[in-house]
């Protein structure tokens, strides 16, 4: 596996229960594999792919585990539905159990980024049963909403999630795709660059001309953005549906009385950095209150796209903690460990 050669890891389409076809990555370990090898589950987030993870998967496959990254519902090789209510969490979350059934895998550790992490935190609510861990890159833990609060609303009170009500605005699917190298160059600057587009409007007239983006290092390489301008031209309207998704999203957990507590039996870990905008303090210390396990790792200085920013810390403590859940989970010889 070569992370500059999206080609050296094995692909996979395979069509699932649900009628949805995915594209992922299935890395087998490169120690024997058998039978109860534990799998993780990796999930990207917006706008991603699998090759997010290009840095992680090669090292975890050698500690042992078998890798499965997905093409997200709406992106790459991986179906990509018109209709909103098929990026619910609640659908998303049925398709990768479906995946998990058809790899024949009983239960995996859930590693998320940004909405990844999101869908990794509803995939235990939604199945808790198919759920060993969740780890969580930027995006803490959220309980379900006891009442809908519009995006309009949720800016105000956190600015750095002012872009996210122009990415639900429709007119921003037409502005993205005329404007897709521009847009991907802003999404993946550095942490100090990242802050002057989050607020309301700022992306918008980034976009349409109206203010000048400033110069600066981006933390993609010539060919990775490359890669990430093929995969997105004249396709940005299944990755913007997840924008789309909050009312509906709302009413699955309100009509399923989803728990707000995540049980203390469970460990979590997050993973943020301390100049991302999407992950502020406040909210990654409120999720302590609803996950008493939840422990969280900041990384000083990083921005948002940590997988890259900060490759090997990822890498070392995601492998690490993974290493550490399947160590307690053997010494209690629980029989729900079989992977």
């Amino acid at each position: 596996m070569d992370p500059t050669d999206p080609s050296s890891f094995n692909h996979r389409s395979e069509r699932l229960s649900t009628g949805r076809t995915y594209h992922f990555v299935d890395q087998k370990p490169f120690k024997s594999f058998i039978k109860d090898t534990p799998t993780l589950l990796l999930i990207h987030g917006f706008p991603d792919s699998w090759y997010g993870w290009r840095y992680q998967i090669g090292p975890w496959a050698k500690r042992g585990w078998r890798i499965i990254a997905v093409d997200a519902l709406g992106y790459g090789g991986t179906d990509k539905p018109t209709e909103v209510s098929a990026y619910s969490t609640k659908s998303i979350c049925k398709d990768l159990t479906a995946l998990l059934d058809l790899l024949k895998v009983e239960k995996a550790a859930i590693v998320g980024h940004d909405w990844g992490a999101e869908i990794a935190w509803r995939m235990y609510l939604w199945h808790p049963e198919r759920v060993l861990t969740v780890v969580a890159l930027s995006i803490p833990y959220s309980p379900p909403a006891p009442s809908y609060i519009p995006l309009s609303i949720v800016a105000k009170r956190v600015p750095g999630l002012g872009y996210q009500v122009y990415l639900e605005d429709p007119r921003s699917t037409k502005d993205i795709e005329s404007n897709l190298r521009t847009f991907l160059d802003m999404i993946y600057r550095s942490d100090s660059l990242t802050w002057k587009w989050v607020e309301v409007e700022k992306l918008e007239n980034f976009l349409r001309g109206k203010d000048k983006f400033p110069d600066g290092p981006s933390v993609l390489s010539s060919s990775e953005m490359n890669f990430y301008v093929k995969q997105f031209e004249n396709s940005m309207s299944g990755p913007l549906m997840y924008y789309k998704t909050k009312r509906i999203r709302f009413n699955d957990e309100k009509v399923a009385k989803l728990p707000s507590f995540l049980p203390t039996e469970t460990a979590f870990l997050l993973i943020r950095g301390t100049e991302d905008p999407a992950s502020p303090k406040q909210a990654a210390k409120r999720s302590r209150n609803f996950a008493k396990s939840l422990k969280t790792i900041d990384l000083d200085g990083a921005g948002h796209w940590l997988m890259i920013e900060r490759k090997e810390e990822v890498t070392k403590y995601v492998g690490d903690w993974i290493e550490s859940v399947l160590r307690e989970a053997r010494q209690e010889n629980k029989p729900s460990t079989k992977l």
